[in-house]
C-alpha cells in the first residue's frame, strides 16, 4: 500500500488528508504542489515506515567541449563540475558508500 498504493489513496480521498498532515508537520509546498519524492515519503510514512534522506550521489558535470547548457549557471573553466556544493556532497556520499558505512565527516 505504501509504495504502489497511490491510485487507491487518490480515489479514496485519503491522499488529501495525508498531504494536509504532512504540511502541518512542516512540508513546504512549492506552488501548491508535492514532488514525486515527497509524495513517496508521505505514503511510506503513512504505512509506518521510517524515511531518511538519500544523499546526493551525482553532480552536473562540465566538459571542455560539448553542447552549450541551457542553464543560467555557466561552467567555470578548469572545473569539471557546475555546482561545487553538489559535487562535494556527491564525493562525500561516494566515500561513505565505499567505506562500508564508516562515513567521513562532511565539511
Amino acid at each position: 500500500h505504501g509504495y504502489l498504493g497511490s491510485w487507491a489513496l487518490l480515489i479514496s480521498g485519503e491522499a488529501a488528508a495525508l498531504v494536509d498532515r504532512a504540511v502541518e508537520r512542516g512540508l513546504a509546498l512549492v506552488n501548491g504542489e508535492v514532488s514525486g519524492e515527497e509524495w513517496l515519503a508521505i505514503r511510506l510514512e503513512a504505512a509506518g515506515l521510517q524515511v531518511r534522506l538519500f544523499p546526493c550521489t551525482a553532480y552536473v558535470a562540465c566538459a571542455a567541449r560539448g553542447l552549450p547548457a541551457q542553464s543560467q549557471t555557466k561552467c567555470v573553466r578548469g572545473h569539471h563540475h557546475k555546482y561545487p556544493h553538489e559535487f562535494h556532497l556527491a564525493k562525500w556520499a561516494a566515500a561513505c558508500f565505499w567505506s562500508g558505512g564508516k562515513c567521513p565527516r562532511f565539511a
